[in-house]
């Protein structure tokens, strides 16, 4: 994004915290509950989320977290690998 030009640090800590939302929402799509925690303290390092996941039985209105997804990758202008890899499964 053009606004975070001048501000490195802040663009690699919000790019951080998008792309861990991507993968979070992704999960959800494929139907795992999904947990985000922080297991290091964050003055030891910037990237600490850690993303739990457990297959869900059952369906639980995915959909939307897959369109959340297509949503941020419009605004942001995007293309995880991820989500290349599990619109072609």
């Amino acid at each position: 994004m053009q606004i975070f030009e001048d501000y490195g640090l802040i663009q690699e800590r919000f790019c951080t915290l998008l792309t861990d939302t991507i993968r979070a929402e992704l999960l959800k799509s494929q139907n795992y509950n999904v947990q985000l925690m922080e297991f290091v303290d964050l003055c030891h390092t910037p990237k600490n989320i850690m993303i739990r996941a457990e297959l869900r039985t059952g369906n639980n209105n995915t959909g939307k977290h897959l369109e959340n997804v297509k949503n941020l990758m419009t605004e942001f202008s995007v293309e995880p690998t991820l989500f290349k890899l599990l619109e072609n499964k």
